[in-house]
């Protein structure tokens, strides 16, 4: 997960609330070791930002850690988990559209 407003909240209310059963480990280093570390630290979810997702070389290590049955999850659906509501700040035109088509009935 990305440093910023909404990651400090989460963490924080994560360190506060053991029961929930997370460990938090923000990853900011080189991401050629991201797999290794997932593995190292036997990591069974992995919660992404937006802007981590428009990072090619991130795909492509998220990508290759699938078959592992490793849960990926974007930041703001973590969020809308931990909290149950949708964090406003993050809210891009591409969420919009996907919850907008989720709920059309045919």
């Amino acid at each position: 997960m990305a440093a910023s407003p909404l990651m400090t909240e989460i963490s924080e209310y994560i360190n506060k609330n053991d029961q929930l059963g997370y460990s938090l480990f923000t990853f900011d280093t080189d991401i050629s070791t991201l797999a290794k570390t997932i593995q190292d630290l036997s990591i069974t979810k992995i919660v992404v930002d937006g802007k981590s997702l428009k990072n090619n070389s991130v795909v492509k290590v998220l990508y290759a850690i699938l078959p592992k049955q490793i849960e990926i999850t974007s930041l703001t659906d973590f969020y809308e988990s931990l909290f149950g509501c949708i964090p406003l700040a993050e809210i891009e035109e591409e969420w919009s559209i996907r919850e907008i088509a989720e709920q059309k009935s045919i």
